[in-house]
């Protein structure tokens, strides 16, 4: 997270595409380092639409729509192709993961489900 009034002055590295080609909504998430050479340890969620097979533009996507929503199976690509770039480490998962709760637990830190 960045402090009020810093500048964001990012480094975008790469890009991870999770849409399925061909497909006019395509999510994607740019890799995002603060040093041209530096480790990437920032994901900046975004998508476009092809709208040119039917006549329209190319468009990037932020505005009203807001950020792309990610299936769980996009997340787990995510997470497949952070591990094989290095930017995510099997071990950091395997924490993470071995951390997690059960699906049964009555609520989870930080997670919000309405009924």
């Amino acid at each position: 997270m960045h402090q009020a009034l810093e500048t964001w002055k990012p480094f975008l590295r790469g890009a991870i595409t999770l849409g399925v080609r061909h497909d006019t909504y395509q999510p994607f998430v740019y890799l995002v380092s603060y040093k041209p050479d530096g480790a990437i340890t920032d994901l900046w969620f975004s998508y476009y639409k092809d709208m040119r097979p039917t006549g329209g533009r190319l468009k990037m996507g932020y505005r009203p729509g807001g950020p792309p929503v990610l299936g769980s199976q996009d997340l787990l690509i995510l997470l497949q192709r952070l591990i094989a770039i290095g930017a995510l480490s099997r071990a950091d998962l395997k924490k993470v993961l071995d951390k997690a709760p059960t699906c049964s637990a009555p609520s989870v830190d930080g997670v919000l489900i309405r009924p």
